[in-house]
């Protein structure tokens, strides 16, 4: 019975530390979104999030919060793979190759429309901050790394070759930087349609199979 309690307790512990930290999450991203990464203090963050400076510490340096914020914002969950989103497995299994390159840019677009605008507060924020910078170059490490993983599904569908597989990789994880749908939509009115088929047509064009 005693384990019993401990474990409900412990249960409920991680769940209000885990409600605390998205609070924390949600008022950073506010933040940074209004007034920019470098203007934000830890001490607005805390104001904001109605929490004390001790819990924003815990939750977390400047930098880690925004490179948290992108990615909860991103994929809607922290400490996730990308493969492993429910969505993106369901794309995998997409049996017919047309269908499933469109959805996969849609869900790129999407997740570049919550994240553009703050990915692009803390790259400029990253030219005067080495935090900043370090964080966003372990983001995009991640990110290269999962693309990597990801383009193996590419050569079991036949659309690119075991021999150009680490090519196209370095390839669409260019294509796929943040910074492109900023400049597309962000800066020249695109639509987050517009860019998906931008980007469906530019993969396209580094296929060796028919898609």
């Amino acid at each position: 019975m005693q384990q019993v309690a401990r474990k409900y307790e412990s249960q409920l512990r991680s769940g209000r530390a885990a409600a605390t930290r998205a609070h924390v999450l949600a008022a950073a991203r506010d933040l940074f979104g209004e007034q920019g990464y470098t203007a934000t203090s830890i001490k607005e963050i805390a104001s904001r999030a109605g929490v004390s400076l001790h819990t924003v510490h815990a939750t977390g340096v400047k930098a880690e919060l925004m490179a948290a914020v992108l990615e909860r914002e991103f994929l809607g969950v922290e400490g996730e793979l990308f493969a492993e989103q429910a969505e993106v497995r369901d794309i995998f299994a997409e049996p017919d190759n047309d269908v499933a390159l469109l959805r996969y840019t849609r869900f790129l677009a999407a997740g570049h429309s919550r994240i553009a605008r703050l990915w692009h507060t803390a790259l400029l924020a990253g030219d005067a901050d080495p935090a900043i910078r370090a964080a966003l170059r372990r983001s995009e490490s991640a990110r290269a790394a999962e693309i990597d993983v990801g383009s193996h599904v590419f050569v079991a569908r036949g659309l690119v070759s075991e021999g150009e597989r680490a090519r196209f990789a370095v390839i669409l994880t260019h294509l796929t930087d943040p910074e492109s749908f900023h400049y597309f939509v962000i800066r020249n009115g695109w639509s987050a349609e517009d860019y998906a088929q931008w980007l469906l047509t530019s993969i396209r064009c580094h296929l060796d199979g028919p898609a």
